[in-house]
């Protein structure tokens, strides 16, 4: 089942680049990643910064939260990150450990995930098919140097699903939406 796991992947795009994580209000969720492919796997825990030393290094993160990442708008965990790094994979590795379920399992789950995060270049997958309300607000905002939205292939929408999303991604051209 490992090997048909779908991470959410950091990929550094130059030398030395780091990602942390941020938690607010004492939303803790459940965070690992591995820097050997997943032979290894060590707890993020907020406060630590993991450090791809050379361009190309992975870090491959996944999570146990089966009811959600974040809770709400003041209750919440945000990516924080230096360098250049890209992101691939699916988002969805950080609630069931493997990026397969394409349901998000409660309000505001991937609310400011990677909000200011100016070094991300690449999104990651969003596969969710069935959104809950506000899960991916304000997700992207201020991420600069994205040029390209991710698929969002839900085509049923709830309330704030999407807003605030990209708001200040200056580097966007387009946003393809399925519905």
């Amino acid at each position: 089942i490992e090997d048909m796991a779908n991470y959410l992947t950091f990929t550094a795009e130059e030398d030395s680049s780091t990602f942390g994580i941020v938690n607010m209000n004492n939303n803790n969720p459940d965070v690992q990643y591995s820097l050997d492919g997943g032979e290894t796997w060590n707890a993020l825990a907020a406060g630590d910064t993991i450090t791809l030393a050379h361009k190309g290094d992975k870090a491959l993160l996944r999570g146990d939260n089966p009811e959600g990442f974040s809770r709400s708008r003041t209750q919440y965990s945000t990516f924080e990150m230096t360098g250049k790094v890209s992101a691939s994979g699916s988002v969805m590795s950080l609630i069931d450990g493997i990026g397969k379920t394409l349901v998000v399992p409660a309000d505001y789950c991937f609310y400011a995930l990677f909000k200011g995060c100016t070094s991300l270049t690449q999104a990651p997958e969003l596969p969710a098919t069935t959104l809950a309300e506000g899960c991916y607000q304000s997700m992207f905002s201020g991420c600069t140097s994205l040029t390209q939205a991710p698929e969002l292939p839900a085509t049923t929408l709830v309330s704030a699903c999407y807003q605030y999303m990209f708001s200040g991604c200056t580097s966007l051209s387009e946003i393809k939406v399925s519905f």
